[in-house]
């Protein structure tokens, strides 16, 4: 499966009550090719309404690092463990993280 396939899919994923509160699943953003994947927890309330993961505070943070680094996201790889936003940005617990990832 390619990753437009995966996006399809992903799209139009209902399968656990985490959707119900997340305006869409928020699935990946760089280069798909990079051996640098950063994974965050689930999306928060920014990640949710733009739809790309690590872009609130924790992914201003991630910018930081990689500019000290000298690199920059498009040469890295960012997602979640889940990818629906946890009602009240709470932590996901770990049947969450596990039936997302068996999705």
């Amino acid at each position: 499966m390619d990753l437009s396939e995966l996006e399809g899919e992903l799209a139009q994923c209902q399968a656990c009550p985490l959707r119900n509160d997340a305006i869409a699943p928020v699935g990946w953003y760089g280069n798909p090719e990079s051996p640098i994947v950063f994974v965050g927890e689930g999306p928060g309330q920014v990640e949710d309404d733009y739809g790309c993961p690590l872009i609130g505070p924790s992914g201003q943070l991630l910018d930081k690092a990689l500019w000290a680094a000298k690199m920059t996201r498009d040469r890295v790889l960012t997602t979640n463990v889940i990818k629906c936003r946890p009602k009240n940005n709470r932590t996901p617990d770990i049947a969450e993280a596990d039936f997302c990832a068996k999705q």
